[in-house]
């Protein structure tokens, strides 16, 4: 698979045709000049092993071809040297045609006799592709002689094995850069963690002192305080431990709300519950999966407490649903004896209730609530809540 981000080279291959190649993807690494004092060995090793005037290890560019490294016992090819695509060069066939070419004597070859390489003075040439790890072309290793020279299967078999040598560092390359990527990824989630924690540790606190401004004066309404603080933490703890396992910026929600809510269930209910679940596959930002799973967990503990004391067959449904690629709808009802009657959930100073009347706002959303068989929560969400809005077609960058 080539990369998401590449130029595109025309190539000229023997027979008067163009390929069109994807090249110099921007997300490829850098060639370390370590790695460049090894290639110039095994240049070297190229031309002495096979007996020919020189070794090359090329790579391909959008307009241009370039010697990367050439050996060292000859004046004719240079490191960083350039020869425009386009004019039928050996190495342009071979990347064309990603196989190996092999001319022993291109004067002796009517399609290879105008090559410009005949102009150097090399007329015998045996060259073979140079791909990373994804399969996009790097370039070619070949040899050339200024004589005609019958390549044997021996000379194949030391390019080949002197190929695998560079394809194995642009392997390496490769992976080493994927695994600072994955590094920074991983520092930036630490980092995002920490902030996440702090924030939601400043929330409990705020939690604690709305309690107390309550006034608990009894040993109930104090155990009924502790356990509202321990339910919450029981729930960010279990958020936090689902995220840590998700991987990458956009987290599936489906099976996530489903664990939420039978965890939720089989910790606090005293009674069973049935528990209906519609809920559409998608995948939200990890601020809105947090909120989510705390509007969730505070919705469903609601219900539990204070819709079941006279029902005698108790029902929670959670629908979730795709609006469209930026939106999603969440409704969570019961089969309780509804919302007291002259509710305003805005004025309410409960914990529970603020916390309802809250998040939505956090994530972008906005919310309703009802009473139709029971108590109705209606939600509209943002899937990437606190993300800045991604640029128009005519503002996004062109790609050189």
């Amino acid at each position: 698979m080539a990369s998401r981000h590449c130029n595109i080279a025309k190539v000229h291959v023997a027979g008067d045709k163009s390929v069109f190649l994807p090249v110099s993807g921007s997300d490829k690494p850098d060639i370390s000049p370590m790695v460049l004092a090894k290639w110039q060995g095994l240049a070297d090793l190229a031309a002495k092993s096979i007996g020919v005037a020189a070794g090359l290890i090329m790579r391909l560019h959008p307009e241009d071809i370039e010697v990367c490294t050439a050996s060292a016992a000859q004046d004719i090819y240079k490191s960083e040297d350039r020869e425009r695509l386009g004019l039928g060069l050996y190495c342009e066939t071979v990347v064309g045609t990603r196989d190996i070419l092999n001319i022993p004597d291109a004067l002796a070859d009517e399609q290879w006799k105008s090559n410009p390489d005949i102009r150097r003075g090399m007329v015998a040439y045996l060259g073979m592709p140079l791909k990373w790890p994804d399969g996009e072309i790097f370039g070619t290793i070949c040899v050339l002689g200024r004589e005609a020279h019958p390549f044997l299967d021996l000379h194949i078999e030391i390019l080949a094995h002197l190929r695998m040598a560079v394809e194995t560092d642009l392997h390496m390359l490769s992976e080493r850069q994927r695994l600072e990527r994955l590094c920074h990824e991983k520092d930036l989630a630490l980092r995002e963690a920490h902030h996440r924690i702090m924030n939601h540790l400043h929330m409990l606190s705020g939690l604690i002192q709305l309690g107390v401004y309550g006034e608990p004066s009894t040993a109930e309404e104090i155990a009924a305080l502790l356990g509202d603080l321990t339910d919450r933490i029981r729930a960010i703890a279990m958020l936090h431990s689902h995220i840590a396992s998700a991987e990458g910026a956009q987290v599936p929600i489906s099976d996530f709300i489903e664990t939420i809510a039978v965890t939720t269930i089989d910790t606090l209910a005293s009674k069973d519950i049935d528990l209906k679940l519609d809920l559409a596959p998608m995948a939200v930002n990890r601020r809105t999966f947090f909120h989510l799973g705390l509007l969730v967990s505070e919705l469903i503990t609601n219900a539990i407490k204070h819709a079941f004391a006279e029902t005698s067959r108790p029902e929670i449904h959670v629908t979730l649903r795709n609006i469209d690629e930026n939106a999603f709808s969440l409704q969570i009802r019961d089969n309780g004896p509804g919302l007291p009657a002259g509710l305003i959930p805005e004025e309410c100073t409960s914990i529970g209730m603020m916390l309802i009347s809250d998040l939505p706002v956090q994530m972008g959303g906005s919310h309703s609530i009802r009473t139709d068989h029971g108590a109705v929560f209606d939600f509209t969400l943002e899937k990437r809540a606190g993300e800045p809005d991604p640029p128009l077609e005519q503002d996004k960058p062109k790609q050189a």
